[in-house]
């Protein structure tokens, strides 16, 4: 467990020499004003999903960072499953986001996490977003 913690450390240092920042504080005030701007500017559906994961008591990050290859922000992470869900808007279906979603999704997969993706228009009802996690958690 410590050996994963110092590989990530030391993966985080070599992502601040790439983009450019001249310190560790650079690079946090960076993540947490990210962090920030996506969680002020959260769509419908994503309020929908944090809204089910709040009445069903399960434990979320939200706009977590993910650090894999660059810096990725993944909508909810659910650390008792090591569940990343992303919620995908209507421009997540134009070509060149479909390709960035696979590498994206490459990248996250091979730091050991599963990816569950939602489309708004799946974020109708609590109980139906529910039901797609559980299933998703729980596949065989």
């Amino acid at each position: 467990m410590q050996q994963k913690k110092k590989q990530r450390q030391k993966k985080i240092k070599n992502k601040k020499k790439q983009n450019g920042f001249k310190c560790y504080a650079d690079f946090q005030d960076w993540m947490v004003e990210t962090r920030n701007k996506l969680l002020a500017g959260m769509t419908g559906a994503e309020k929908k999903v944090r809204e089910c994961l709040m009445v069903n008591k399960v434990e979320y990050k939200q706009q977590y960072p993910i650090h894999a290859r660059q810096v990725y922000f993944a909508d909810f992470y659910l650390p008792e499953h090591n569940v990343v869900i992303e919620v995908d808007g209507g421009y997540h279906n134009e070509p060149e986001q479909k390709r960035k979603d696979i590498v994206r999704q490459r990248n996250i997969e091979k730091e050991g996490f599963m990816v569950m993706r939602i489309k708004n228009e799946e974020c109708l009802f609590i109980e139906e977003i529910f039901k797609k996690i559980q299933g998703f958690i729980h596949k065989p």
